[in-house]
């Protein structure tokens, strides 16, 4: 939706906050989503979102095989 509209203004921030309001939350956290959408797509540098959880599990879920998990 707000990649449908960007073109309609003259900024991002001007997309992002008539968008945010509709949708009920802030503009700040749409902002957020849209970066996230952009790292996942390979658009924007960073962790995707299936990086960023594998990294949020714990150590020992995550060693390898036969590697100690003390």
């Amino acid at each position: 939706m707000l990649l449908e509209h960007q073109d309609e203004h003259q900024s991002q921030r001007q997309a992002i906050c008539p968008i945010a309001a509709k949708i009920g939350c802030t503009g700040e956290t749409l902002r957020g989503c849209l970066h996230q959408a952009e790292r996942d797509q390979g658009v924007r540098a960073g962790l995707t979102t299936s990086e960023r959880g594998r990294l949020k599990q714990p150590w020992r879920t995550t060693a390898p095989p036969g590697r100690p998990t003390w």
